[in-house]
């Protein structure tokens, strides 16, 4: 178990209970977890399974960690001139062109997704979350434009690579929908979440602030 960069930890417990381990760097709290033990004939994935899908709505309600920028190595191969055009999959991969730098190519390994039942409920619902905003009104988007510009101000640095509209908007969805117990694969503008009408509506349900919106901009419903 990984606590902070170049650290490994090893544990061994007894008791099949909930355990929380703290890591504190200079006085204040670097990293925590909690680890749960379960019995040797039970299947972890299970399990995690299990735990995952009774906590789905507290891990929504969770506002989204920081996490610093990713140094990303690309690595490729540059062909002779007749090899340049050849892209494809092969049973040992893929072979494709670079978009971005001239006769530049990379292969990767072909793999098959394996989606567990909660994936499967986000990659469908996602569609549908997407399908609600691109059937909200112009004026909602006008305003929901301007909460998102103050909403990434308040919590991102400047720097960092910005969150887009639709992104804020498919987070406070789906956590509303855990708060509501709402079923978001069948979301829709006719079938939409209980008592949410207006752009106040949702911030509020999401329990998040209003970053200065007047009351007038709460108002402004959702849908046409």
């Amino acid at each position: 178990m990984n606590l902070a960069p170049c650290t490994k930890l090893n544990f061994v417990f007894e008791k099949l209970e909930e355990h929380e381990i703290n890591c504190y760097k200079d006085g204040k709290l670097y990293s925590q977890r909690q680890l749960i033990v379960i019995p040797p004939e039970v299947d972890l994935e299970e399990a995690y399974n299990s735990w995952f899908s009774e906590h789905l709505g507290e891990i929504l309600y969770y506002p989204m960690p920081y996490f610093g920028l990713r140094i990303v190595y690309r690595r490729g191969i540059i062909p002779p001139v007749w090899l340049q055009y050849i892209t494809g999959k092969t049973e040992q991969g893929i072979l494709y062109r670079s978009s971005y730098r001239e006769r530049m190519m990379y292969v990767r390994q072909s793999f098959e997704h394996d989606h567990t039942e909660q994936g499967n409920y986000f990659y469908t619902a996602q569609k549908q979350v997407t399908e609600c905003w691109n059937t909200a009104s112009a004026e909602f988007k006008r305003v929901w434009g301007k909460y998102h510009i103050r909403w990434f101000d308040a919590n991102y640095r400047k720097n960092l690579k910005r969150v887009q509209q639709h992104n804020l908007w498919s987070k406070m969805v789906f956590r509303a929908g855990g708060i509501l117990g709402f079923y978001l694969k069948e979301i829709s503008p006719e079938n939409w979440l209980w008592g949410i009408e207006m752009i106040g509506d949702l911030i509020e349900v999401c329990r998040m602030k209003f970053y200065g919106l007047g009351v007038c901009e709460r108002e402004i419903p959702i849908f046409e």
